[in-house]
């Protein structure tokens, strides 16, 4: 799963910050099968279980799309404003970045639950594990892709 999802980040890095938007949409419409097709395999649902989970799951992916459009609107806002990037700016992206990540986490908890509730603790935590590892890999790159702040004290 891990060279999967690795493979699958490489090739888009440079698309994931293309200042074109079909690309974006492209990869991220590819993102999203890919990431069924990784959480399929780390869930091994049976049919039952796999009825009650994956409308969860689609609900929560529209949840998180949501995050993800302000993550890209920060990307787009420090791009914009990086040759020039004031102090304020600085600690407003990050605001940003701090109050997306808490919403993120809080997103998990509540979709946590709900898993946890139509299939029981152990799959809520396999789905927990899957998806925090796939969204730790994504933000690595998407870190990884940016430039560091400019500035010297």
């Amino acid at each position: 799963m891990k060279s999967l999802i690795f493979g699958i980040l490489l090739l888009s890095t440079t698309v994931a910050f293309s200042q074109q938007e079909g690309y974006l949409e492209l990869f991220r419409r590819d993102l999203k099968t890919d990431k069924v097709l990784l959480m399929t395999a780390a869930m091994g649902l049976s049919d039952s279980a796999s009825n009650k989970f994956w409308p969860i799951y689609r609900e929560y992916d529209v949840e998180l799309t949501k995050l993800g459009d302000n993550t890209i609107n920060n990307i787009k806002d420090y791009a914009a404003n990086y040759q020039s990037m004031s102090d304020k700016k600085a600690d407003e992206l990050i605001g940003k970045v701090f109050k997306n990540r808490a919403a993120r986490l809080e997103l998990l908890k509540k979709y946590h639950k709900k898993v946890g509730t139509a299939l029981g603790g152990r799959l809520a935590a396999r789905f927990i594990q899957a998806e925090m590892e796939i969204l730790t890999i994504i933000d690595a790159h998407m870190m990884d892709a940016l430039p560091l702040v400019k500035g010297k004290m």
